[in-house]
């Protein structure tokens, strides 16, 4: 399998959206019921596609792709952003806000080089830390507390009628 991870660009939303739904749908089973009856009403196609060229647009992010054999396989978004605390010193954090790669392609290590990656251009970008954002029941916590990152905020939500 020959692999390229590159950064994204504006033609390739069409693909990302596509994969977009498909990683929010895959993650559903984690989500409160109250979140999918939502999305259901606000996430069209065409506010996903511009979601997803604002990121790769964003220019405190970096959205990579990941290439098999020419095709996009899977994809990764990270930031960097100012961490305002009241009570605690101001911090630069790295965050690794969404990593999805097609079933297929799992088991190849893919994420593992597209975390390494990520890790590089924080230290570049001079964060103090790095954050993962994970939904609390996605299995993927085992795979991203062996890459050593730590469970640190639990959010509780609950919805207002």
């Amino acid at each position: 399998m020959d692999l390229l991870i590159r950064k994204a660009v504006p033609k390739d939303s069409d693909t990302l959206t596509k994969y977009y739904i498909e990683f929010k749908s895959g993650h559903a089973q984690y989500v409160p019921k109250f979140f999918l009856e939502h999305r259901k009403i606000t996430n069209s196609f065409e506010s996903i596609r511009s979601a997803v060229k604002g990121m790769i647009l964003n220019k405190g992010g970096l959205f990579f792709v990941v290439e098999a054999d020419g095709k996009i396989v899977g994809f990764a978004y990270g930031e960097v952003r100012t961490d305002k605390r009241t009570v605690f010193p101001e911090m630069v954090v790295g965050e690794i806000k969404n990593l999805w790669i097609k079933d297929k392609y799992r088991g190849n290590r893919i994420s593992s080089k597209l975390k390494d990656k990520y890790l590089n251009w924080f230290k570049e970008k001079g964060c103090d830390y790095v954050l993962i954002e994970v939904l609390q029941k996605n299995p993927a916590n085992k795979i991203y507390e062996k890459w050593g990152f730590e469970p640190y905020l639990e959010k509780l939500v609950k919805p207002i009628k």
